[in-house]
């Protein structure tokens, strides 16, 4: 979790540092998301993080390689939907698989962000039009969940190939975006357990999964390795320790974290089995050390995704009534996916209860969680259907302005 010594930094930072340029030439006062115990702050307060993923309007292809030119525009219309509903946060999706950025040699070693060289002024762009809604980006790196291109998955296997995407694209992202306030946190990956070997057995708790082998049969939903690429858990938290200590080193101020599939991958929540229904947290600072060994390389906050499984929500869901403290974790815990109702209901299902996407979010909100992104407001698929859209920005709606358990409405400067 963030450390006291990272947090100083932050003030010092804003105290001694306050005049900074990014984006275009134009110098401004910035501050940053920061975090604060089991709360997010910007500016000295307190701020719930209400929003939803807008993960992509094109699968692997929205920044780098002239992107922006091509579908900026649509951005702009997403991120227009969710300021007039009162979002302030987004999470979208950069590499994914790796098949536009970033840039590979025919050996699969990264030569640079992409091969036009436009995915940190692509994301600036992004970034300059969330600044002015008052919107917090989460950039997700790599997709966990579907991992298909192969030199995406080397970097699991070789360090060295690892490094050259770190010297190569990592750094160039983090120098070119450290200084825009509207970067809310970097994650690492969307659900690396979909791509980890499921069952996976070692004499070292930190990379044994056991532990969660039992979900696809007692209510967890699918369990680890659906994508059956099946990578080792030290290799992937290798790279986790790896790429966090790099953005860690470069803008210690940073937000990092990764976006785990269940609460029970992510947090030590106790269960009334202490073998099939307990969780581990194998993102841990401990953890991630002991598989990359680089100390700088840990998460600031927890982020976990839960959806319904057999007419009940997953094991470890908020919704069983669970709060914050039930974790076992220090710091925020942010639900980085839940599905409004109309997602569930395109997909023939429906809340556990009939509960609306309203009660979703004013349970995170009220009970303590430090904020939560709904799925989806992306304009393809299912996710893209109007009624889809609609109840995501009416979840939205349903906490614009409020104050109570954390400022919404946010001025990002």
């Amino acid at each position: 979790m963030v450390s006291i010594e990272k947090m100083q930094l932050h003030l010092l930072i804003s105290c001694f540092f306050p005049l900074i340029s990014y984006g275009n030439p134009s110098i401004r006062a910035a501050q940053f998301l920061s975090v604060s115990g089991r709360d997010f702050t910007y500016g000295g307060e307190k701020v719930y993080l209400s929003g939803t993923n807008t993960a992509w309007i094109s699968y692997g292809y929205d920044f780098g390689n002239n992107a922006w030119a091509d579908h900026g525009d649509q951005w702009i219309a997403e991120l227009d939907r969710v300021a007039e509903a009162g979002g302030n946060s987004v999470r979208v999706w950069v590499h994914v698989e790796g098949d536009s950025s970033p840039y590979w040699d025919s050996d699969g070693s990264t030569l640079g962000t992409d091969e036009a060289g436009t995915l940190v002024q692509d994301l600036v762009a992004f970034l300059d039009e969330c600044q002015a809604r008052g919107i917090f980006m989460g950039l997700v790196l790599f997709n966990g969940a579907v991992m298909g291109n192969q030199n995406t998955i080397n970097i699991f296997w070789d360090e060295a190939k690892l490094q050259r995407y770190i010297d190569n694209a990592l750094t160039p992202m983090v120098e070119g975006l450290r200084n825009h306030p509207a970067l809310g946190f970097w994650e690492v990956m969307n659900e690396a357990e979909g791509s980890m070997i499921p069952g996976e057995q070692n004499a070292e708790p930190c990379f044994d999964l056991t532990h969660l082998d039992w979900t696809k049969e007692e209510g967890g939903s699918r369990g680890p390795g659906w994508t059956g690429v099946y990578l080792p858990l030290q290799g992937v938290l290798r790279l986790h320790n790896w790429i966090s200590a790099a953005i860690n080193t470069l803008d210690p101020k940073a937000l990092v974290t990764t976006g785990s599939w269940s609460p029970l991958a992510t947090t030590n929540i106790a269960g009334d089995d202490p073998v099939h229904k307990t969780g581990f947290n194998h993102y841990s600072t401990e953890c991630l050390v002991k598989a990359g060994g680089r100390e700088e390389g840990a998460m600031d906050f927890i982020q976990f995704h839960n959806y319904p499984w057999a007419g009940e929500w997953q094991l470890g869901g908020p919704w069983r009534g669970l709060s914050p403290d039930d974790y076992n974790v220090d710091g925020p815990l942010l639900v980085g996916e839940f599905p409004c109702r109309a997602f569930e209901q395109t997909n023939g299902q429906d809340l556990p209860g009939g509960a609306t996407t309203g009660d979703l979010v004013e349970y995170l909100y009220t009970e303590g969680f430090a904020g939560g992104l709904s799925w989806a407001l992306i304009p393809t698929g299912s996710e893209g259907s109007p009624e889809v859209a609609d109840d995501v920005l009416k979840g939205m709606k349903h906490l614009q302005g409020r104050t109570d358990h954390g400022n919404i409405e946010v001025t990002i400067s």
